[in-house]
């Protein structure tokens, strides 16, 4: 505002010392010419003191340039006092970084003889009792931020039901790189053909005086592959109803032609 101020000024200035250079211009052309007009001793006295004028006016002129240049070099270094005058914005201080929050919740799965539920083998169709398999589902909660966290939440669901795990967790406060993990057994039928979907959700806030809320979920799915029980049995018998590989060959040649029946179940 002090730039625009000044500005304003000088530009005012510069009209004004236009202004009065035209007038007095426009003064000394209109007593030139009456002197012009002027005859006898007068005139030649009047001509003699316009000589000597015009070197007085030139004099004046020169005294007038340096006034101007002296009054120009004023208001450029007033200008510049006046920029140098305004305080320049001190640079603002990074923002503090708030409590660092990260956690983290990872479903694993296996059944009771260490196989991952992702690969466990399809049984034998002749032991229907192998199809019921008990599986151990583990939930781990990790804290790998930077502050303490306090896990305020810890749920699963499958197939549409939902439990509530936070009650099976060790401690509830994790500090930084802090583990914890909860199991889960459950006695599943693999010879079904069952999509088993595993959503787990954990919720944790940091401890401070802003506590932040975390949060991370994970899926485990898995269909263990139903085993092949499809069997398929022919028979064949004559129009006599005597098995095709039992029926006698004919003796008249016109019993060559003999229906067959073939059954397929």
């Amino acid at each position: 505002m002090m730039f625009t101020r000044a500005a304003t000024l000088l530009g005012a200035v510069v009209l004004l010392s236009a202004t009065v250079a035209t007038v007095d211009a426009a003064a000394n052309e209109n007593k030139e010419g009456r002197k012009k007009n002027k005859k006898g001793i007068f005139g030649k006295l009047m001509d003699r003191n316009n000589r000597n004028d015009g070197a007085d006016g030139a004099n004046a002129d020169a005294s007038d340039g340096a006034i101007l240049a002296e009054d120009e070099g004023y208001w450029e270094r007033f200008l510049q006092a006046t920029v140098d005058s305004i305080p320049s914005a001190s640079p603002s201080a990074p923002p503090t970084p708030g409590p660092q929050c990260d956690v983290t919740v990872e479903i694993a799965c296996q059944d009771d003889n260490g196989v991952e539920c992702q690969d466990i083998p399809q049984p034998e169709p002749e032991n229907p009792e192998d199809c019921d398999v008990d599986v151990v589902y583990e939930y781990c909660v990790s804290n790998s931020g930077g502050v303490p966290q306090r896990v305020t939440k810890l749920e699963r669901t499958r197939n549409g039901e939902t439990i509530d795990l936070i009650g099976l967790l060790g401690t509830t406060l994790l500090q930084p790189g802090d583990e914890e993990c909860v199991t889960e057994t459950e006695t599943i039928d693999v010879c079904q053909g069952t999509k088993f979907s595993t959503t787990a959700t954990v919720e944790s806030t940091t401890i401070g005086s802003s506590p932040k809320l975390c949060e991370d979920n994970d899926m485990y799915m898995f269909t263990p592959e139903a085993p092949c029980k499809t069997e398929v049995d022919i028979t064949c018998v004559d129009s006599n109803g005597v098995e095709c590989q039992d029926s006698p060959e004919p003796v008249d040649p016109e019993d060559c032609i003999e229906p067959f029946t073939y059954t397929f179940t």
